[in-house]
């Protein structure tokens, strides 16, 4: 599960990394791509979830960030044409979740005593930051949209590879 967080933060990060280097792209091509990235980090919260129930006693609150970021992958794919129109709200919605998800696993992690907590944290409320943001003002345009987009996902990124390898070294203290 590590490597899968790991991976789906990388590949947020190149995303991130295309968008500030091609602020002109086509726009639907973004909409498909954050669509497949929001899949992807849904199913590796469904599975960390399901994996991590028992052992750790992981929060449900996980198995609700990957099934919302799945429904909300799955209404944008529907219909690629109106996913434009609201991909901002989506995106910041989604954004703002997972920062407070984040948030309340940094704290989970502080009654544990297990490292990286503080960095989660900040982590998890720099995203819900940009999500409020995002989620506020929908109507972002042109270069400035793409900019904006391209920030989130390398911090969308991050967070999800801090998460990743700091849950795996909460794993390896109950082994």
């Amino acid at each position: 599960m590590r490597i899968l967080s790991i991976a789906a933060g990388a590949f947020m990060i190149i995303a991130g990394i295309w968008c500030l280097a091609n602020p002109g792209a086509a726009f639907g091509s973004l909409v498909l791509l954050i669509s497949v990235l929001m899949m992807i980090s849904g199913i590796c919260s469904v599975i960390a979830y399901v994996r991590g129930k028992k052992a750790f006693g992981v929060s449900g609150w996980l198995l609700a960030d990957g099934i919302l970021s799945i429904i909300l992958a799955v209404a944008m794919l529907a219909d690629l044409g109106k996913s434009e129109v609201v991909l901002m709200v989506f995106f910041g919605m989604w954004l703002l979740f997972a920062g407070m998800l984040r948030a309340m696993t940094a704290l989970a992690l502080k009654k544990l005593d297990a490292p990286g907590w503080g960095w989660m944290m900040g982590a998890g409320a720099l995203c819900a930051v940009t999500g409020f943001c995002v989620f506020a003002s929908p109507l972002a345009a042109g270069f400035a949209l793409m900019s904006v987009i391209g920030v989130l996902l390398l911090m969308q990124g991050v967070c999800i590879i801090v998460n990743g390898y700091f849950v795996g070294k909460v794993r390896d203290m109950f082994r």
